[in-house]
């Protein structure tokens, strides 16, 4: 009589002929927004309620926030449904900043970073409440991604002829940088640059 599924309902009809009731109340991770009774009756009409529950996701920590994330090598790539528009009437959905129930998200290693992607999902854990982020059945307490810095190698390549770097046979990783200078015999054009080579996500710049 009621489409309760998609309004994340759960309830008891007593029957389904005229003058019988429902009560629905909102599923779990579901909070009602309307303040409704959930009593739904069957007229000439077919079912009304005066008072229907108005059921949005409850609200989760948002992702950012949480002690596993670092925003400077992690991105995010979260759902962004209808049903997140107003997550349990506290402010419209912007994407990993309002965690509702039921939410998922993508976390993936920024630029300069690599690591396999993880999906983490807005649920109830093992007690039911708080509301946190999951991935496969387990609450994420630490690191969530491990992201490390990508690997410029031991030494640059194709550098100019007659530079020499000053730092060939130490590895190099993400945002270190390595002086390079003019080979004996040789100086420095007064108009060139510092010498300063910097790697940047795969090669040295």
């Amino acid at each position: 009589p009621v489409d309760a599924e998609s309004q994340h309902l759960d309830g008891i009809c007593e029957t389904t002929t005229f003058g019988s009731e429902c009560r629905f109340t909102c599923q779990d991770g579901y909070v009602d927004i309307a303040a409704g009774d959930g009593v739904y009756s069957c007229n000439s009409n077919g079912w009304n309620a005066v008072k229907p529950r108005s059921c949005k996701p409850q609200p989760c920590p948002s992702i950012y926030s949480t002690s596993f994330f670092d925003r400077k090598i992690m991105n995010t790539n979260c759902t962004s449904e209808p049903s997140f528009e107003r997550c349990a009437g506290f402010g419209d959905f912007e994407g990993a900043e309002s965690g509702c129930f039921g939410q998922t998200c993508e976390i993936v290693c920024a630029s300069g970073y690599i690591g396999d992607p993880k999906f983490y999902t807005c649920s109830f854990g093992p007690e039911q409440y708080p509301l946190t982020w999951h991935t496969t059945g387990e609450v994420v307490s630490e690191s969530i991604s491990s992201c490390t810095r990508v690997s410029c190698g031991i030494e640059i390549n194709n550098l100019p002829q007659n530079i020499q770097s000053e730092c060939d046979g130490t590895h190099h990783y993400f945002e270190d940088e390595c002086i390079t200078s003019c080979e004996e015999g040789y100086m420095s054009d007064p108009d060139g640059g510092d010498g300063i080579y910097e790697c940047l996500s795969l090669i040295h710049i």
